[in-house]
């Protein structure tokens, strides 16, 4: 039997959590949670994510989740529909850690890159709904 390393063994561990949050970016994962899922400790995990990446679990699953939203925006699906799927408790949140992450505002985002004739339309919605607000 061919025995690895504790490091090395740690190393292919934080492999495993870093793919789980790559696939399963939705779920309700904490440093906690996908330090149990792969067997490691939360220290040893959280070291793992910042000698790797250079950042912990929490700011790498945040990142992967802004991403994904950003690709769902993309393809034409509302910021609170990108929230659902993504794991974030609501629009409010995508939109904070979008501008975060992104630099930019997801409902900016989705606007400048699905184009204007989506765009368009998600205005001129807006506008119509406050002046019938306004009386």
């Amino acid at each position: 039997m061919v025995r690895i390393s504790e490091e090395r063994a740690g190393a292919l561990k934080f492999q495993r959590a870093k793919r789980i949050l790559d696939d399963e970016y939705a779920g309700r994962w904490s440093a906690a949670t996908l330090a149990a899922a792969v067997k490691l400790s939360s220290q040893d995990l959280q070291r793992h994510f910042r000698e790797e990446l250079g950042k912990s679990v929490t700011q790498y699953l945040t990142d992967v989740r802004v991403h994904a939203a950003g690709e769902l925006l993309v393809a034409g699906l509302s910021v609170t529909e990108a929230a659902r799927l993504c794991g974030f408790p609501n629009s409010a949140a995508l939109s904070y850690y979008f501008y975060k992450v992104m630099g930019t505002h997801a409902s900016n985002y989705r606007f400048k890159m699905v184009g204007w004739k989506h765009g368009a339309a998600a205005v001129e919605r807006r506008a119509s709904y406050q002046r019938q607000q306004r009386g």
